[in-house]
């Protein structure tokens, strides 16, 4: 069963590396030269390099092989790894700039391996954010969303190549509030 089990776990990778590029390509597709100017946070990248993500910086997204916030390399645009903190701090600091008409509450689970950020508006939830591990296989919080109508989406804080841009969380925040 150990085979079997490895086999599959690969095939799922693989599947869903190649989710992950189409969905890259579709969103640059669709932003196409509309992305925002860069902002390059002058952070240390010390959390790309303690995730194993290359930190080469002065790489812009129109690289071969790069999406929109996705690639071999690290885009100029501010990110989770060029930021001046946690990958928590990163994505607290976008919620409170670009979306100040929420209310937004942090919780910390399994030790601060899963982050939840709950959006309010008028006392009612907005968004469930969930900061996850690639390997995480956690599914109560995007489940209980689904039971309860709440928008939710998720970024991996840990995931070789993907950037986290600002552009990019805040694209599909507002996506996935705007329903």
């Amino acid at each position: 069963m150990g085979l079997l089990d490895k086999l599959l776990k690969d095939a799922g990778k693989q599947i869903g590396e190649k989710i992950a590029d189409s969905a890259g390509k579709a969103i640059k597709d669709a932003l196409g030269d509309v992305i925002p100017e860069n902002k390059v946070s002058s952070g240390s990248v010390s959390g790309a390099a303690s995730s194993g993500v290359s930190a080469v910086s002065g790489a812009s997204s129109n690289d071969e092989g790069s999406g929109f916030s996705w690639g071999p390399t690290m885009p100029d645009e501010e990110n989770q790894y060029n930021y001046n903190g946690t990958f928590t701090e990163y994505f607290a600091n976008i919620f409170k700039e670009d979306f100040s008409e929420y209310s937004v509450e942090q919780e910390s689970q399994r030790k601060g391996r899963i982050v939840v950020f709950t959006f309010y508006k008028d006392g009612s939830k907005a968004l469930l954010v969930e900061l996850l591990s690639e390997n995480s296989q956690a599914e109560n919080t995007r489940f209980s969303c689904m039971k309860e109508k709440i928008p939710y989406t998720r970024f991996y804080y840990n995931h070789h190549g993907w950037w986290n841009t600002r552009a990019y969380v805040v694209k599909r925040v507002r996506d996935a509030l705007n329903g």
